[in-house]
């Protein structure tokens, strides 16, 4: 298989950036006019960028014009031309430096009407087209098109050729190819380096198309040219693409041949860039580390400020948290405890009312039934006496029986169930991030369920609704009560994952804690479930209500 994307990178990218070089100087007369009035103000960081962006020293341009614009921030100095002018620096010298996002940010500061803004939508376009936006790029190079429809002969062939690779990176081949056969009409004669680029990118086109009966003599014809120039890297270029071809030709003797021969030009590049770099750089270095040093340490400060800051409002976060969780833990400790104790209560008002009804009052009606059938032969006064005592007895039976009554009422925490539902739905629903909808049917009745029931039913969702925040993964949860000859019926059903109900036999402890509770009621519980198509618990609770 072909290796078309080394080709790509290796010439076509590299040709762009060759290509901007050389309308940078191009259009420099531009910004030189302007920035030489500046720099007679004596702002020395201004004038320190504007000589290190002639001379190519990207660092220090960098370097000295972010000082400039900071310095200008801090000021509040209104002068839109000068801060384009920094801007412009900045962003060319961060471009160079491969920092395409602070890049952009540089140039989509100039103003549209600005005296720059060619430079700007050139610049715009080459840095998309690296961050591979061919369509931004090629709206910013479209716009330039129609503005230098008045500039020089140079410039229009660079726009056209930066076009064209745009579409040569996006796979647009028609396109690509009929923009560089406009850029070919513009070659003059003699133009030997725009000759060598582009044979190489219409060799790039057809390569790319599987043709390359037409690509392959193309490149040989570019990589001739490159020897007879004087460019070390028109050279190295050419041959890093002749030794790819031939290796995907299976050619590998060749194309061993041909790296080397790019790795000698690679090697003579970096070695003549390294000698012209380092007369200069040595110069500026102790200048440049102490700013350096100085920039760190106050992101060192910043950071450090912000960590302060951070460990602050984390910790105040988990003190709230905590002082939530212990707070909600005391009410439903203190709340449990109360209900164990009116249960209890309730135990021994039951056992004291069934030993009333079916003891002392049993008794008694034993023995005002036994008075009733004797007969007495005696006076009338003593007759009316005894029928007092009888009608006196009777008396004492309804009322011992109405205090058994009493007492077999239980007494509870006064729960308001509908809203203790809505208030845990609606709880649950944020941390789950489901909707939810309820249907409470005749309420009214509902609410005269024990405070047992409604406390063991409302334990019984708690679980339920835990089981979907961790397992289900649900969207929709649908509540669905209501009373059916005299007993609850719930369903709570989801839209989540589900499970196989073959898994129930080997169900959790929230499974077998729900089911437990309603068995405890005397209840019905049953669970439907089907993998990806949900959960529905359905729960039947014959009523025990405290209606007297």
């Amino acid at each position: 298989m072909k290796d078309k994307k080394i080709i790509n990178i290796a010439s076509l990218l590299f040709l762009l950036i060759i290509q901007i070089n050389a309308v940078a100087q191009t259009e420099l007369e531009l910004l030189k006019s302007r920035a030489n009035l500046y720099m007679k103000d004596g702002d020395e960081h201004f004038n320190k960028a504007f000589k290190y962006y002639l001379e190519q020293n990207h660092d220090s341009c960098y370097l000295y014009s972010s000082i400039c614009l900071r310095k200008n921030e801090i000021k509040s100095e209104i002068n839109n031309d000068k801060i384009e002018i920094l801007n412009y620096l900045q962003g060319v010298s961060a471009a160079k430096k491969s920092m395409l996002d602070k890049s952009l940010r540089n140039f989509r500061t100039i103003s549209d009407s600005s005296n720059y803004r060619n430079l700007k939508r050139f610049w715009l376009g080459y840095i998309n087209t690296m961050k591979e936006n061919y369509d931004i790029a090629l709206f910013n190079y479209s716009f330039w098109m129609k503005e230098s429809e008045r500039s020089n002969r140079n410039i229009i062939k660079t726009v056209l050729h930066n076009i064209s690779i745009c579409y040569l990176l996006n796979k647009n081949y028609i396109e690509a190819e009929k923009y560089m056969k406009k850029e070919e009409r513009l070659i003059e004669k003699g133009d030997t380096a725009t000759l060598i680029s582009l044979k190489m990118d219409f060799a790039n086109i057809y390569y790319n198309q599987y043709k390359d009966s037409i690509a392959i003599p193309l490149f040989y014809e570019s990589y001739n040219l490159a020897n007879m120039f004087s460019d070390l890297k028109k050279k190295r270029v050419t041959s890093k693409n002749i030794a790819v071809i031939e290796k995907n030709r299976k050619n590998y003797k060749e194309s061993v041949q041909y790296y080397e021969e790019f790795i000698k030009w690679n090697d003579s590049i970096w070695n003549r860039d390294k000698v012209w770099e380092l007369t200069e750089k040595d110069k500026q270095l102790a200048l440049a580390e102490k700013n350096r040093e100085i920039l760190i340490k106050e992101e060192e400060l910043k950071r450090e400020s912000l960590e302060k800051i951070l460990v602050m409002l984390v910790s105040s976060f988990l003190i709230v948290v905590i002082l939530v969780y212990f707070w909600i833990r005391r009410r439903k400790i203190i709340y449990e405890n109360k209900l164990e104790t009116l249960e209890k209560t309730n135990k021994e008002r039951n056992r004291i009312s069934k030993e009333l009804h079916d003891g002392i009052l049993g008794k008694l009606f034993g023995v005002r039934f036994g008075l009733g059938f004797m007969e007495l032969k005696t006076d009338k006064e003593t007759l009316e006496k005894y029928e007092q005592f009888l009608n006196e007895l009777k008396d004492i039976e309804k009322e011992i029986r109405d205090v058994s009554h009493r007492l077999n009422k239980p007494v509870g925490i006064e729960i308001d169930f509908f809203n203790e539902i809505e208030k845990m739905i609606q709880k649950k629903s944020l941390i789950g991030n489901f909707e939810y909808s309820l249907d409470f049917s005749k309420p009214e009745k509902l609410n005269f369920v024990t405070s047992k029931i409604k406390f063991e039913v409302l334990r019984v969702l708690e679980e339920a609704f835990q089981n979907i925040i961790k397992h289900s993964k649900a969207d929709k949860v649908q509540l669905k009560i209501e009373l059916i000859d005299k007993s609850m019926h719930l369903e709570l059903k989801d839209d989540g994952l589900g499970f196989a109900l073959q898994l129930l036999s080997q169900e959790g402890i929230g499974i077998s804690n729900m089911r437990s509770r309603v068995e405890e009621m005397k209840g019905e519980f049953l669970v439907l479930a089907k993998i990806d198509f949900g959960t529905t618990i359905k729960l039947k609770i014959p009523l025990k209500t405290e209606k007297v």
